[in-house]
C-alpha cells in the first residue's frame, strides 16, 4: 500500500516540474503557466496554504525569469 497521499504527490510532481531545466529553457512561458497551475491546483485542494502558494508563485516567477535570462545570454554575448 502507497503511503503517499495524492496531495503530497501532487506537490512532488510540482517540484519535479520546478527543477525540470530542459522543459523551462524549451518553453518557459508554457512551463510557468504550468507551474502556476499546479500550484493553484495544490492550494485549491488544501495540499498547500496560502503562504506556500506564495512561495511556490515566487519560485514559479524566478525559474521564468531565470530562463528568459539565459536566452538572452548568446544576443548580448554578440553585442559586446
Amino acid at each position: 500500500m502507497n503511503s503517499l497521499k495524492p496531495n503530497s504527490i501532487g506537490l512532488a510532481v510540482w517540484q519535479q516540474m520546478l527543477d525540470d531545466t530542459k522543459a523551462l529553457l524549451h518553453a518557459p512561458i508554457a512551463h510557468h503557466r504550468e507551474l502556476v497551475h499546479l500550484a493553484y491546483e495544490l492550494r485549491d485542494t488544501h495540499a498547500v496554504d496560502d503562504a506556500a502558494l506564495a512561495d511556490m508563485l515566487e519560485l514559479s516567477s524566478a525559474a521564468l525569469e531565470y530562463a528568459q535570462e539565459i536566452q538572452l545570454e548568446p544576443s548580448q554575448e554578440g553585442a559586446a
